[in-house]
């Protein structure tokens, strides 16, 4: 297996290879068919592990807000040395275009928001202008960084540059940029895989919700086809076999060095990117035609059943390999953060007769998102990528499409309590809490740990002292669910057609199709709005 000489380069280039018994010095157990990962005996220190590079990578890229609450300059994201020679793995020739004389404009820090501005016009034109042929040279790569850095600048630049993007209709490079990496393979050359990486992370920081709030760039990238892009990796059959394997590393030097593992992870890093933009995208409503056009709900469906439990390590920790265990513990979140993903994903898509798709394969994220909501200290935190509004919201949605509120206990509640009980924090998480508090409301084991004095007390500040009317709306159907305010005797709806009062219609999910029909006949007579 050739390798790169650069001590920081990201995971060594290997062909594709189904693992098989005995094949690759890699051994099965005799019984369950897991793959148990020996190598050669090459040891390796942390930090020239390809494995750590790529994690840190990646770890970077999940958290992209970070700025918002700290304002801080993030460190760099330290790929390859550039002091070594810049060369293919496979051929170990130059890559496409030899370095420039030199170095580029964006290359150096900006100090106003005016010289970043033209460091990023620099930076897209020549990234646009592009021979197919360069897409994998230095020149590019260096590009690529620039771009993922974007996120890490001061707040203040952050609306300009985001403009330039859409000005510069930057998804519809990347787009041709992602063709072009996809048909040369990401698992077959090294150099590939990087610069694929580092193209999905800046599409993943772009289609952010706090960074795209316009909605911008998300509607840009799904012009150019990201979604049914995103929706081809992922139906890939090769990709979604290779993540239900189980992984048992019981040598961390040698891991490395095995091909099967090291493939797992580049079909790990990519499949997260996928899915993490189109649930970004599907943030936005009016895209939801391209979603079911592609399928997309079957697809994504499939990845709520891959196990957390994919990874296992079955070797003693020690103070030399502790860095190596922090790289696959963080591993072991990716695998978790796409079923995560998957969950959040599938109520923003599918279609109101769909719920049985989720009702099946959430019953094991639920007690993982419920525990990452249960982690917030009130600081601007990202779990997996998600913001705790996402989170919440995200919860709050399966507890009505995925027909369960088991997980929900009386540590959960208190903590959306408090959160409820400082009125003054910004509007959309407490609406984003308050819808939460409410659909659990209707579960009668929820009802129970809500009606107490405290919990009563706090929800009647919040309708009273709240300057949202989705807040104080939310909290007055929790009172009246739990019995503690009357049932209106005067109607606040005055129809032209004469009728006065209220309709509710209750989704019993036994009989949707009939709800569905009543809906639709109440609206064609104007009555339901």
């Amino acid at each position: 297996m050739s390798r790169s000489k650069s001590p920081t380069t990201n995971v060594s280039s290997t062909p594709p290879l189904l693992l098989l018994p005995q094949e690759n010095d890699v051994t099965l157990t005799p019984n369950d068919g897991k793959p148990k990962l020996k190598g050669v005996n090459v040891r390796q220190s942390p930090h020239t592990d390809p494995l750590t590079q790529v994690v840190v990578c990646k770890r970077l890229a999940k958290m992209p807000m970070l700025f918002l609450a700290k304002r801080r300059q993030m460190r760099k994201i330290a790929l390859e040395n550039s002091a070594e020679p810049y060369t293919d793995d496979n051929a170990g020739l130059m890559a496409a275009s030899p370095s420039s004389p030199g170095t580029f404009a964006f290359e150096h820090e900006a100090k106003t928001f005016e010289e970043y501005t033209q460091e990023l016009e620099e930076a897209l034109t020549i990234l646009r202008t592009m021979r197919r042929e360069e897409y994998e040279s230095q020149t590019a790569l260096k590009v690529l960084r620039f771009l993922e850095n974007l996120i890490h600048q001061p707040k203040e630049w952050i609306s300009g540059a985001k403009l330039k993007l859409s000005e510069m209709k930057f998804p519809e490079t990347a787009m041709t940029l992602m063709n072009s990496y996809k048909e040369k393979g990401y698992l077959v050359r090294r150099i590939v895989f990087l610069h694929s990486i580092l193209l999905y992370n800046s599409m993943t920081n772009f289609t952010d919700h706090e960074f795209d709030k316009e909605g911008l760039i998300r509607k840009q990238a799904a012009d150019a086809g990201f979604i049914e892009f995103a929706c081809e990796i992922l139906n890939d059959s090769s990709y979604f076999e290779s993540l239900k394997k189980c992984y048992i590393i019981d040598c961390p030097e040698e891991t490395t060095m095995n091909n099967d593992f090291n493939n797992y992870q580049k079909i790990l890093y990519i499949c997260d990117s996928a899915l993490t933009i189109l649930y970004n995208m599907a943030n936005l409503p009016e895209l939801k035609i391209h979603f079911r056009e592609c399928n997309a709900t079957n697809i994504v469906a499939q990845y709520t059943k891959l196990s957390s439990d994919t990874i296992r390590i079955q070797f003693p920790e020690t103070s030399v390999n502790q860095d190596y265990i922090t790289s696959i513990k963080e591993l072991q979140d990716v695998v978790s953060a796409i079923r995560v993903t998957s969950c959040l994903l599938l109520p923003l898509i599918m279609n109101e007769d769909e719920d049985n798709i989720l009702a099946a394969n959430t019953s094991d994220v639920l007690p993982l998102l419920s525990g990452m909501i249960q982690m917030y200290n009130g600081h601007d935190q990202r779990f997996y990528g998600f913001s705790f509004t996402e989170l919440v919201d995200g919860l709050s949605k399966l507890m009505v499409r995925g027909r369960t509120h088991k997980y929900i206990d009386q540590s959960l509640v208190n903590i959306l309590l408090n959160i409820l009980k400082n009125t003054n924090q910004e509007d959309s998480l407490l609406e984003c809490v308050s819808n939460a508090i409410l659909n659990a409301s209707f579960d009668e084991k929820v009802q129970t740990l809500l009606d107490t004095d405290r919990a009563i007390e706090i929800i009647v500040s919040a309708r009273n002292d709240s300057t949202s009317q989705l807040v104080q709306k939310n909290c007055e159907a929790i009172l009246w669910t739990l019995n503690r305010i009357p049932h209106r005797r005067v109607s606040t709806i005055s129809q032209a057609c004469g009728l006065e009062g209220h309709i509710m219609i209750s989704y019993n999910r036994s009989v949707t199709a009939m709800c569905l029909k009543i809906r639709d006949r109440l609206k064609v007579n104007d009555i339901l709005f």
